[in-house]
């Protein structure tokens, strides 16, 4: 059996957002890019055999630290965006502070949140028949990027376009029906986004493709950035070393988790398939991280994608 993970790989983590204030160098200041992550984990967890099936690369020196520019979002702001997406007045607040605003027209609801982030998404139902299909997943790209270019938010820099299941028939809605018998709903098409040439992990665009080539959701998590400095990066071999350790511990929040988070740790095997250099939204910056991806498997069979980050930064 094989479970695939969400566009948002990595579950049950509470990341909170904030910004540095110190102009030293960055060894001594830059704050580690999870220090503001907190990630329950399993207590006792069994220990990980862990095999490579690829190459360990070889990756550069050092890497630019980028800063978040966090924008001013007010009224003139937030209006201005809306506007230009063919919305008006916005939604009235709610609560005595703003963290969201929100607009409405005959079709969607949209949302500008304090970091300028978007999303846009419709709250009614796609009115289907049995018989309707979901899109292939080239008309899903394809319907997707000229939605996109109609609103003018075509992303740039895109390193790759891809597909993948947004919601099917639940399994308690269809208990005596075979696998290959469950309807998808919807599906999304993911538009990864680059910084330096790499890729943001996490972030980007996203559109859900419904039935009938309806766009029912779109969101957008792109920052502005600027450069901050650059850093010294620890070898690949090393970054499995603190993955390996992380994986070992056997408290529920490993003394790792400074340097290391993964998407699920109580496995009983992982077998690595792919290690690539990316950007991850930490602790106000964009920060290098060493990405680790394979599969778990568990004693009973199961297979999990896997996906672990090691902070890339020599400190």
């Amino acid at each position: 059996m094989r479970i695939k993970n969400t566009w948002f790989i990595l579950v049950f983590v509470i990341i909170i957002l904030t910004s540095a204030c110190s102009n030293s160098s960055a060894e001594n200041s830059l704050p580690g890019v999870f220090s503001k992550v907190i990630q329950p984990g399993v207590q006792n967890a069994p220990p990980v055999l862990v095999e490579i099936d690829t190459d360990l690369p070889e990756f550069p020196e050092t890497m630019m630290v980028y800063k978040i520019l966090t924008p001013d979002v007010n009224d003139e702001y937030a209006n201005k965006i809306a506007e230009t997406l063919g919305f008006s007045d916005p939604l009235p607040l709610e609560g005595d502070k703003r963290l969201v605003y929100s607009y409405e027209n005959d079709t969607y609801i949209l949302e500008i949140d304090m970091q300028g982030f978007i999303h846009i998404y419709t709250t009614e139902e796609v009115e289907t028949d049995e018989s309707d299909e979901i899109p292939t997943d080239s008309e899903c790209i394809e319907i997707a990027e000229n939605w996109l270019k109609s609103n003018n938010l075509y992303p740039s820099d895109i390193s790759s376009i891809k597909t993948e299941i947004a919601s099917e028939i639940s399994e308690e809605d269809i208990e005596e029906i075979e696998p290959e018998d469950i309807q998808i709903e919807a599906k999304a098409v993911i538009f990864k986004t680059t910084l330096n040439n790499k890729i943001m992990n996490g972030l980007g665009t996203k559109i859900v493709v419904s039935k009938n080539g309806i766009v029912s959701d779109f969101s957008r998590s792109i920052p502005e950035t600027e450069e901050y400095e650059l850093v010294k990066l620890i070898s690949s071999e090393k970054a499995l070393g603190i993955l390996e350790d992380y994986l070992s511990s056997s408290t529920s929040i490993p003394p790792e988790n400074n340097n290391c988070i993964a998407n699920m740790r109580a496995f009983e095997k992982l077998v690595i398939n792919k290690v690539d250099l990316e950007y991850y939204l930490g602790a106000g910056y964009m920060q290098p991280v060493i990405v680790f991806e394979g599969e778990g498997i568990f004693e009973s069979g199961t297979i999990e994608e896997f996906v672990g980050l090691v902070d890339a930064v020599s400190r």
